[in-house]
Protein backbone atom coordinates (compact mmCIF):
# COMPACT_ATOMS: atom_id res chain seq x y z
CA UNK A 1 0.00 0.00 0.00
CA UNK A 2 1.37 3.39 -0.97
CA UNK A 3 2.29 5.43 2.10
CA UNK A 4 3.46 8.77 0.70
CA UNK A 5 2.06 11.52 -1.55
CA UNK A 6 4.79 12.53 -4.00
CA UNK A 7 2.78 14.12 -6.82
CA UNK A 8 0.32 16.96 -6.44
CA UNK A 9 -1.97 18.77 -8.84
CA UNK A 10 -0.93 22.32 -9.62
CA UNK A 11 -4.38 23.44 -8.43
CA UNK A 12 -3.83 21.88 -5.00
CA UNK A 13 -0.10 21.87 -4.29
CA UNK A 14 -0.54 21.52 -0.54
CA UNK A 15 -1.79 17.94 -0.90
CA UNK A 16 1.70 16.62 -1.70
CA UNK A 17 4.55 16.03 0.73
CA UNK A 18 7.34 13.99 -0.81
CA UNK A 19 10.17 15.33 1.34
CA UNK A 20 8.51 15.92 4.69
CA UNK A 21 8.70 19.68 4.08
CA UNK A 22 5.55 20.07 2.01
CA UNK A 23 7.26 19.84 -1.39
CA UNK A 24 6.18 17.47 -4.15
CA UNK A 25 6.45 16.68 -7.83
CA UNK A 26 4.02 18.50 -10.10
CA UNK A 27 1.85 15.84 -11.75
CA UNK A 28 1.20 18.23 -14.65
CA UNK A 29 4.93 18.75 -15.20
CA UNK A 30 5.59 15.00 -15.06
CA UNK A 31 2.88 14.33 -17.65
CA UNK A 32 3.68 17.31 -19.86
CA UNK A 33 7.44 16.93 -19.93
CA UNK A 34 7.11 13.25 -20.88
CA UNK A 35 4.65 13.91 -23.69
CA UNK A 36 1.96 12.13 -21.69
CA UNK A 37 3.99 8.92 -21.32
CA UNK A 38 4.19 9.20 -17.51
CA UNK A 39 0.49 9.81 -16.94
CA UNK A 40 -1.04 7.84 -14.04
CA UNK A 41 -1.59 4.19 -14.95
CA UNK A 42 0.46 4.31 -18.16
CA UNK A 43 2.92 1.52 -18.87
CA UNK A 44 6.21 2.72 -20.29
CA UNK A 45 8.65 0.44 -22.09
CA UNK A 46 12.03 1.59 -20.87
CA UNK A 47 15.12 -0.26 -22.01
CA UNK A 48 13.10 -3.38 -22.76
CA UNK A 49 11.28 -3.28 -19.43
CA UNK A 50 7.60 -2.50 -18.83
CA UNK A 51 7.14 -0.04 -15.97
CA UNK A 52 3.66 1.08 -14.92
CA UNK A 53 3.13 4.46 -13.30
CA UNK A 54 1.00 4.60 -10.12
CA UNK A 55 -2.65 4.72 -11.19
CA UNK A 56 -3.84 7.39 -8.76
CA UNK A 57 -4.88 11.03 -8.88
CA UNK A 58 -2.52 13.83 -7.93
CA UNK A 59 -2.59 14.46 -4.20
CA UNK A 60 -3.19 10.78 -3.38
CA UNK A 61 -0.68 8.26 -1.98
CA UNK A 62 1.39 7.20 -5.00
CA UNK A 63 4.73 5.75 -3.84
CA UNK A 64 6.38 3.54 -1.27
CA UNK A 65 8.41 5.42 1.31
CA UNK A 66 10.84 2.62 2.16
CA UNK A 67 10.10 1.18 5.59
CA UNK A 68 10.85 -2.52 5.09
CA UNK A 69 7.65 -3.32 3.20
CA UNK A 70 7.38 -5.88 0.38
CA UNK A 71 6.40 -4.63 -3.09
CA UNK A 72 4.96 -7.19 -5.49
CA UNK A 73 5.95 -7.25 -9.16
CA UNK A 74 2.61 -7.18 -10.95
CA UNK A 75 3.68 -9.37 -13.90
CA UNK A 76 6.54 -11.75 -12.99
CA UNK A 77 8.77 -12.52 -15.97
CA UNK A 78 10.05 -16.05 -16.49
CA UNK A 79 13.80 -15.98 -17.09
CA UNK A 80 14.17 -12.35 -16.01
CA UNK A 81 17.79 -11.22 -15.94
CA UNK A 82 17.19 -7.87 -14.24
CA UNK A 83 14.64 -5.83 -12.34
CA UNK A 84 14.15 -2.11 -12.86
CA UNK A 85 13.15 0.35 -10.15
CA UNK A 86 11.88 3.90 -10.59
CA UNK A 87 12.22 6.21 -7.62
CA UNK A 88 14.18 8.96 -5.92
CA UNK A 89 15.48 10.02 -2.55
CA UNK A 90 14.84 13.15 -0.54
CA UNK A 91 17.19 15.12 1.68
CA UNK A 92 20.22 13.77 -0.14
CA UNK A 93 21.17 10.64 -2.11
CA UNK A 94 20.72 7.49 -0.11
CA UNK A 95 21.11 3.70 0.01
CA UNK A 96 19.60 0.84 1.95
CA UNK A 97 19.69 -2.96 1.94
CA UNK A 98 16.79 -4.48 0.01
CA UNK A 99 15.90 -8.04 -1.00
CA UNK A 100 14.77 -9.72 -4.22
CA UNK A 101 12.25 -12.45 -3.49
CA UNK A 102 11.89 -15.50 -5.76
CA UNK A 103 8.90 -17.79 -6.27
CA UNK A 104 10.69 -20.77 -4.73
CA UNK A 105 11.20 -18.95 -1.43
CA UNK A 106 14.81 -17.91 -2.01
CA UNK A 107 15.92 -14.30 -1.68
CA UNK A 108 18.87 -12.15 -2.71
CA UNK A 109 19.98 -8.97 -0.99
CA UNK A 110 21.14 -5.87 -2.86
CA UNK A 111 21.83 -2.21 -2.19
CA UNK A 112 18.98 0.01 -3.37
CA UNK A 113 20.54 3.40 -4.03
CA UNK A 114 18.72 6.44 -5.42
CA UNK A 115 19.72 10.01 -6.21
CA UNK A 116 18.26 13.12 -4.62
CA UNK A 117 15.13 14.24 -6.49
CA UNK A 118 16.57 17.73 -7.21
CA UNK A 119 20.21 16.66 -7.55
CA UNK A 120 20.84 19.19 -4.79
CA UNK A 121 19.22 21.85 -7.01
CA UNK A 122 21.42 20.73 -9.93
CA UNK A 123 24.66 21.12 -7.97
CA UNK A 124 25.56 17.42 -8.01
CA UNK A 125 25.63 14.70 -10.66
CA UNK A 126 23.34 11.72 -10.39
CA UNK A 127 24.58 9.19 -7.85
CA UNK A 128 25.06 5.41 -8.06
CA UNK A 129 24.82 5.26 -11.86
CA UNK A 130 21.14 6.29 -11.82
CA UNK A 131 19.71 7.53 -15.12
CA UNK A 132 16.72 9.85 -15.66
CA UNK A 133 13.30 8.27 -16.07
CA UNK A 134 11.49 11.60 -15.88
CA UNK A 135 12.66 15.22 -15.86
CA UNK A 136 10.30 17.90 -14.54
CA UNK A 137 10.73 21.65 -14.94
CA UNK A 138 9.38 22.72 -11.55
CA UNK A 139 8.18 21.36 -8.24
CA UNK A 140 5.18 22.18 -6.09
CA UNK A 141 5.65 23.72 -2.69
CA UNK A 142 2.93 23.96 -0.09
CA UNK A 143 1.98 27.42 -1.37
CA UNK A 144 2.55 26.99 -5.12
CA UNK A 145 5.04 26.19 -7.86
CA UNK A 146 8.79 26.61 -7.34
CA UNK A 147 11.32 26.82 -10.16
CA UNK A 148 13.51 23.83 -9.35
CA UNK A 149 14.13 20.94 -11.73
CA UNK A 150 13.13 17.56 -10.33
CA UNK A 151 13.84 14.03 -11.50
CA UNK A 152 12.53 10.50 -11.35
CA UNK A 153 15.41 8.04 -11.56
CA UNK A 154 15.84 4.55 -12.92
CA UNK A 155 18.15 1.89 -11.49
CA UNK A 156 18.34 -1.83 -12.06
CA UNK A 157 19.66 -5.00 -10.44
CA UNK A 158 20.75 -8.29 -12.02
CA UNK A 159 18.77 -11.33 -10.91
CA UNK A 160 19.02 -15.12 -11.23
CA UNK A 161 17.42 -16.03 -14.58
CA UNK A 162 16.75 -19.61 -13.44
CA UNK A 163 14.22 -18.34 -10.88
CA UNK A 164 11.09 -16.19 -11.06
CA UNK A 165 11.13 -12.87 -9.23
CA UNK A 166 7.88 -12.17 -7.39
CA UNK A 167 8.63 -9.12 -5.25
CA UNK A 168 11.23 -6.95 -3.58
CA UNK A 169 11.49 -6.03 0.08
CA UNK A 170 12.45 -2.40 0.55
CA UNK A 171 15.08 -1.21 3.03
CA UNK A 172 14.03 -0.62 6.62
CA UNK A 173 16.95 1.77 7.17
CA UNK A 174 18.86 4.12 4.88
CA UNK A 175 22.26 5.80 4.88
CA UNK A 176 21.06 9.37 4.52
CA UNK A 177 17.76 10.55 3.02
CA UNK A 178 14.46 8.78 2.54
CA UNK A 179 14.01 6.34 -0.36
CA UNK A 180 10.86 6.51 -2.49
CA UNK A 181 9.86 3.78 -4.97
CA UNK A 182 7.15 4.36 -7.59
CA UNK A 183 7.22 1.24 -9.76
CA UNK A 184 9.13 -2.01 -10.21
CA UNK A 185 9.43 -4.17 -13.33
CA UNK A 186 11.34 -7.19 -14.61
CA UNK A 187 12.84 -8.05 -17.99
CA UNK A 188 14.50 -11.02 -19.68
CA UNK A 189 16.25 -8.67 -22.15
CA UNK A 190 19.82 -7.57 -21.42
CA UNK A 191 20.31 -3.81 -21.60
CA UNK A 192 22.92 -1.12 -22.11
CA UNK A 193 24.45 0.20 -18.89
CA UNK A 194 26.04 3.53 -19.85
CA UNK A 195 24.82 6.89 -21.15
CA UNK A 196 27.40 7.90 -23.73
CA UNK A 197 25.91 10.96 -25.46
CA UNK A 198 24.07 14.15 -24.58
CA UNK A 199 22.81 17.31 -26.23
CA UNK A 200 25.08 20.35 -26.38
CA UNK A 201 22.51 22.29 -24.33
CA UNK A 202 22.52 19.67 -21.59
CA UNK A 203 24.13 22.08 -19.13
CA UNK A 204 21.13 24.41 -19.44
CA UNK A 205 18.71 21.71 -18.35
CA UNK A 206 20.90 19.80 -15.96
CA UNK A 207 20.94 16.72 -18.18
CA UNK A 208 24.74 16.86 -18.41
CA UNK A 209 24.66 15.33 -14.94
CA UNK A 210 23.76 11.90 -16.38
CA UNK A 211 25.95 11.24 -19.44
CA UNK A 212 29.23 9.72 -18.25
CA UNK A 213 31.06 7.78 -20.95
CA UNK A 214 34.49 7.79 -19.33
CA UNK A 215 33.73 7.98 -15.63
CA UNK A 216 34.64 11.69 -15.59
CA UNK A 217 31.29 12.96 -17.01
CA UNK A 218 32.78 13.45 -20.49
CA UNK A 219 30.70 12.15 -23.37
CA UNK A 220 29.89 12.39 -27.07
CA UNK A 221 27.93 15.36 -28.43
CA UNK A 222 24.65 14.24 -30.03
CA UNK A 223 24.77 17.26 -32.34
CA UNK A 224 28.28 16.38 -33.51
CA UNK A 225 27.25 12.76 -34.06
CA UNK A 226 24.32 13.91 -36.19
CA UNK A 227 26.65 16.07 -38.30
CA UNK A 228 28.81 12.99 -38.82
CA UNK A 229 25.75 11.01 -39.91
CA UNK A 230 25.45 8.98 -36.71
CA UNK A 231 22.18 8.85 -34.80
CA UNK A 232 22.59 8.55 -31.01
CA UNK A 233 19.96 6.45 -29.28
CA UNK A 234 20.44 7.74 -25.72
CA UNK A 235 19.71 11.46 -25.86
CA UNK A 236 20.32 13.20 -22.57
Amino acid sequence: VYNNVAMSDDANTGAGNLDGGGNSYSLQSIIGNSGGALAPGNTVQYGGMNLTMPDVLGGSPDNYLAQGQTVRIASPVTGAVRIGIVGSSTNGPSCGTASINYAGGNSQTFSLCLSDWTLNTLHNPASYGNVPFGIEKYLNGSTGARNFYTFLFYTEVQVDPTQTVTSITLPSATTRGQLHVFTVGASAIPADNNVGARHDNGTKYGTNLFANLDGQYDTYSIEALHVAGISARAQY
